[in-house]
């Protein structure tokens, strides 16, 4: 069966394109720099199939290097879940078990580009992995023997650390919308030289005495963080911001160091030097920070601002002395600290009062130090796999002294970064990058925002403007997420705080599970707390509504596309009865269905067949509702011989509520032929009487060369009659292009799907019936296609309505129904 996996995840960059490498299954792919590519199992984020093996070769431009980070590997390994790898790289994994091949199933990677993988890195089992490759080319292969596993990867191509280029060149970003990251350390006869190690990281010169005063931090392409109590040495034509170098007393070590001069300088209008309190400053630049894979900036805490990150490590950055009154340092050095709580480092620093807003850390012999005031405090998110700036160095005592140092906590001036420096969307996406890594956005009062991307198992965070402070009144925002078609969003609201009212009738936190962004069905909230929703289907919608005399409030949401769970049943087929050595076939397909026109006063005739897909809906095809007027409608289920009712107890007519025709449908082109009818009253399902299953797990396949079911109550032959009792033919399914030489005056569409088996096909009065495919694993009857036409039963290909094609479709327009989602 042909699998072709169309996904390309959404990145957390806004303003960065991205595509995917077709995965069936050898292809070549020339980068365009920042590009971000996706190289995923074929069909994904389905387990792959065994005897796979794919190869994807790239090549990027000269002087440029490529970043493969993989999401997700998960292999079957030979041992335990562990995460098996080539002992060669720093790898950030769930588990890491060193070892220097994987036996069984394995992902390859040549970070030479080499196409025989003679310097493959093998992995298998559970983990992610990042890497870089050696120059501008790269070969990803996979052997995948068993089945059950899967694997997604992003490409990117960035100027490379051997770069020629002038790296103070007005050149555009490659990649403005990534941040956090953590040049691999090189080994050189087995001392760690830590060039360009922290990419993020700026020193403020002194340009008439070329010395660096403080440390920075780059947060976008035009701005840097710093401590406010180091502007009083600057001026703005005095001060120069030195980016991408390490040692500063040779030119030598990397080609990437550039010297930017500032535009201008914003204090925090609250800083007290005598109290040493909201001690932060921003720096702009008079042109853009050239970045690339040695220079880019770091990621804003937002996704933590209710995390005081006590007892975590951090690491601390800085030119600065080497130890108290003692000489500076050539070289920049870094010193991993722990976080202590406030109340502990208050203690210490008596009388000093230590403010929510700082931030402390104590080590034994560990400290900032003079110079490197404004220098960062860097926390490593183990989800992200990315660093964060959660403090600016502000002050300390006698460097390493037996008292805490003292900085700036950066999550408490959130709000106030973003108000100085937030001019556009796509610098807004920078700040966020750093832990919506998959994500839906924020925008300010009056936002809007879709997508229809969300992928499946991951997590998107929805909440307030200047989320960790309150949004203001007249907030008007809404976010649509919409994930595959078979999947649930999980809403998950961890932290609510909205003014509360008589009815939610002020400030309200919006839901529509059905995903209507007119919210009409709409679920509000308000108050203090935690929330827990599940959407009906794969469509959500969110919003946000605060009143003209709002105090403010906030909130945080995370969206998770995920597979429902198995707690229903469907597709099933009952054993064949066998009388004297002949199948009898009674009730042999639970699922069928007959639409009966009830003016017919003598025997009953079926008009057209259905397919029952939940407890009040069938689905049928559009062109049979011309037949039969909705009031003289019934479907008739759990029949087998409809001249006598002898045959089965379960037989049982529904008058019908409504029924609905694809607004696409074309008579006279035959095209987008399917509708959904819905009974007046819930139907019984027993073991004569359910559901098919709907095939949302097989969105991307196209079944050409399976065997499938065709059900009807249809003539026998061309021009005879019609048969009295449930008629069955299995045919195969042909490919839409083999299918169009048959109806050279037809198009054939996308949402059609062809069978053709000599001697077999439905026919008159057949139509509306099902194409039912037997899953062979799981031995479940799914519903494939609804017959549309033929051309003189069994002369041409029978054409039906591919019902993968109209999935969302039919969920959009049953939005009480409960379907099992296999």
């Amino acid at each position: 069966m042909g699998t072709k996996s169309l996904l390309c995840l959404m990145s957390t960059c806004l303003c960065l394109s991205s595509a995917a490498f077709p995965p069936d299954c050898d292809y070549l792919q020339k980068f365009v720099l920042g590009q971000k590519y996706y190289i995923y199992n074929p069909g994904y984020p389905r387990k792959y199939a065994p005897g796979t093996d794919c190869f994807w070769y790239g090549v990027s431009p000269s002087g440029t290097s490529i970043v493969i980070t993989c999401e997700e590997i998960d292999l079957p390994s030979v041992s335990t879940a562990a995460f098996l790898a080539d002992p060669r790289v720093d790898l950030q994994v769930d588990f890491q078990l060193q070892t220097p091949r994987c036996n069984g199933d394995k992902l390859k990677v040549s970070l030479s580009g080499s196409s025989d993988f003679r310097d493959s890195r093998n992995y298998c089992g559970f983990g992610t992995v990042s890497l870089i490759s050696e120059d501008n080319k790269i070969a990803v292969g996979d052997t995948l023997i068993s089945q059950g596993g899967r694997f997604l990867c992003s490409l990117t191509a960035l100027e490379n650390f051997d770069s020629t280029a002038n790296s103070s060149s007005n050149t555009e970003t490659p990649s403005a919308c990534d941040c956090g990251l953590k040049s691999s350390r090189r080994i050189v006869g087995g001392v760690n030289t830590k060039i360009n190690e922290y990419p993020s990281m700026a020193g403020l010169v002194d340009i008439p005495n070329p010395e660096i005063l403080c440390g920075a931090n780059i947060i976008s392409d035009r701005y840097l963080l710093s401590a406010a109590h180091c502007m009083a040495v600057f001026t703005l034509d005095s001060m120069g911001i030195l980016v991408g170098d390490w040692n500063i007393s040779t030119g030598s070590d990397t080609q990437f160091a550039a010297l930017y001069k500032a535009l201008n300088i914003y204090v925090h209008p609250k800083f007290d030097a005598r109290k040493q309190i909201n001690d932060l400053a921003i720096i702009k630049t008079e042109r853009k920070i050239a970045f690339s894979l040695k220079v880019n900036p770091i990621c804003l805490p937002f996704r933590f601002t209710t995390f005081d990150f006590t007892d975590q490590n951090a690491t601390l950055l800085g030119w600065g002395q080497l130890f108290f009154s003692g000489p500076m340092s050539d070289t920049l050095q870094k010193v991993n600290v722990d976080v202590v709580n406030n109340t502990y480092c208050a203690e210490k620093l008596a009388p000093n009062a230590i403010e929510n807003s700082q931030i402390c850390t104590f080590t034994p012999g560990k400290d900032a130090c003079q110079s490197d005031s404004g220098g960062p405090l860097l926390w490593f998110d183990p989800r992200s796999t990315r660093l964060q700036q959660i403090g600016v160095v502000s002050y300390g005592y006698a460097c390493a002294s037996n008292k805490p140092g003292v900085h700036t906590r950066v999550t408490s001036y959130l709000t106030w970064i973003v108000s100085q420096t937030s001019a556009t969307r796509s610098l807004l996406a920078v700040f966020l990058a750093g832990f919506l890594r998959f994500s839906l956005a924020i925008y300010p009062p009056g936002c809007s925002y879709k997508d229809t991307n969300l992928q499946l198992n991951k997590e998107y965070y929805v909440y307030n403007i200047g989320y960790g402070n309150n949004y203001t009144a007249y907030t008007d925002c809404d976010w649509y997420g919409e994930s595959p078609v078979g999947t649930q969003i999980h809403i998950y609201c961890e932290d609510v705080l909205i003014p509360t009212s008589v009815e939610c009738k002020g400030d309200q936190l919006r839901v529509s599970l059905s995903g209507d962004t007119s919210f009409r069905d709409v679920k509000v909230y308000c108050g203090v707390g935690a929330l827990s929703l599940i959407a009906n289907s794969n469509k959500v919608a969110i919003g946000l509504k605060a009143a003209y005399n709002s105090p403010g409030g906030r909130f945080l949401c995370t969206l998770t596309p995920k597979t429902p769970a198995i707690n229903c049943d469907c597709g099933w087929k009952r054993s064949t009865r066998i009388v004297g050595g002949q199948p009898t076939g009674v009730n042999e397909y639970p699922m069928m269905a007959g639409l009966i026109d009830s003016r017919v006063k003598t025997t009953p005739e079926v008009i057209c067949g259905g397919t029952i897909i939940s407890t009040q809906y069938v689905v049928t095809a559009a062109h049979c509702l011309a037949q039969i007027p909705v009031q003289y409608m019934g479907v008739l289920v759990g029949d087998w011989d409809i001249t006598t009712g002898a045959d089965t107890a379960a037989a049982q007519l529904y008058p019908v509520a409504w029924a609905k025709a694809h607004p696409s449908f074309n008579y006279n082109l035959q095209i987008n032929d399917i509708a959904i009818v819905k009974t007046s009253s819930s139907m019984r399902f027993s073991l004569e009487v359910g559901p098919a299953c709907l095939p949302f797990s097989y969105a991307q396949e196209s079944f050409t060369g399976e065997v499938v079911t065709y059900l009807g109550y249809g003539q026998t032959f061309f021009n005879g009659p019609t048969s009295d009792m449930v008629q069955k033919a299995s045919v195969s399914v042909i490919s839409n292009q083999q299918c169009q030489v048959s109806y050279p005056n037809n198009q054939i569409i996308q949402g059609q799907m062809c069978t053709y088996t000599s001697g077999k096909d439905a026919c008159q009065g057949d139509s509306g019936g099902p194409a039912l495919w037997m899953q062979p694993y799981q031995n479940r009857l799914y519903l494939l296609g609804v017959i549309s036409y033929g051309y003189a039963c069994n002369v041409r290909p029978g054409i039906t309505a591919r019902v993968t094609s109209y999935l969302d479709w039919i969920v959009t327009n049953t939005p009480d129904a409960n379907y099992c989602r296999m």
